[in-house]
């Protein structure tokens, strides 16, 4: 019976070994595509793809070796080592998408402020509205968001 054991555990060890690298690389091109992206959604679904790729590497690591295979990754410098380790993704994934959703208000806002003429000013605001009330979508309870409505609400004439 040893001998199917250690046989169970070289392939387990086999599967972890080339699930690594797949992990790395998937991880890697998620973090490039986050830092690229213009589009919450994408970004999230990103954020929850590095969360899955690390948890099923996770559950294939037999518990106490955690160190021998899982690959550096770390998020705000804190290292990404166990499934309580995980909630930094949620963390992550949290500020990114507040950064997001105020850049793209503020963006909008932008093109507003260089307008002269009321009635273009008044459509670009408008844009600049509906970016904020899709941000509820991503932050439904964020009172900055909720004030920053109101006050573009009161510039649009």
């Amino acid at each position: 019976m040893v001998w199917f054991k250690n046989k169970k555990e070289q392939m387990r060890e086999l599967r972890i070994k080339s699930l690594v690298p797949q992990v790395k690389r998937i991880i890697e091109e998620s973090l490039q595509i986050i830092n690229s992206t213009k589009n919450i959604k994408t970004g999230i679904g990103r954020f929850e793809t590095i969360k899955t790729m690390l948890q099923r590497l996770l559950n294939e690591i037999p518990s106490g070796e955690v160190e021998k295979y899982l690959p550096v990754f770390s998020l705000n410098n804190q290292k990404v080592t166990s499934y309580d380790d995980l909630k930094l993704i949620d963390d992550a994934k949290n500020k990114w998408i507040k950064e997001m959703v105020f850049e793209n208000i503020e963006r909008e806002r932008k093109k507003a402020d260089v307008l002269t003429d009321k009635k273009l000013k008044n459509q670009q605001l408008k844009k600049a509205l509906k970016e904020a009330l899709n941000g509820i979508e991503f932050i439904p309870d964020d009172v900055y968001l909720k004030t920053k409505i109101t006050e573009i609400e009161s510039e649009i004439n």
